[in-house]
């Protein structure tokens, strides 16, 4: 049940990034990424920390290189 809620967290959290004014085109498509990938952890019935850990990765590696100039 804790899982639901922090994912259903991070979304939220998406969802109020991508409602801002300002943002580049990559930025919304990293933004997009992530909730898709987010969504789909959720949806796994069961989810192993290999699998938490690689789509936690992705995310970051994802969001960083969107949102920060030189990476």
């Amino acid at each position: 049940m804790k899982k639901q809620r922090d994912l259903n967290v991070s979304i939220g959290l998406i969802r109020s990034l991508l409602t801002r004014d300002g943002l580049e085109p990559e930025q919304m498509n990293a933004l997009e990424n992530a909730l898709k990938t987010i969504k789909q952890l959720r949806r796994s019935s069961s989810l192993d920390k290999v699998t938490t850990y690689q789509a936690v990765r992705t995310i970051t590696e994802d969001l960083v290189k969107a949102f920060v100039k030189h990476y």
